[in-house]
């Protein structure tokens, strides 16, 4: 599967707008339902758009994750 530029940003850019709507914790199910559809659009079959939500979005909570235990590491927990 090779995206061009354009169905690769309108993958990302319909996937951040489908999840700016309330949804369940981290969006999940959100975020890969609307993967999948917009892969439908530009042409990817379904189950390689859905391993590939699947993966982008295991990505993204992983960094920001570890992003936020980096800070809670230095910055520890306080309450003012």
């Amino acid at each position: 599967m090779e995206l061009t530029i354009g169905q690769a940003s309108l993958l990302a850019a319909g996937v951040a707008l489908a999840t700016a709507i309330p949804a369940g914790p981290a969006n999940l199910g959100t975020f890969e339902l609307s993967a999948v559809q917009i892969g439908k659009a530009v042409g990817v079959e379904d189950h390689t758009a859905f391993a590939l939500a699947l993966l982008v979005h295991a990505g993204i909570l992983v960094i920001t994750s570890t992003g936020g235990l980096v800070a809670l590491g230095r910055l520890g927990w306080r309450r003012d």
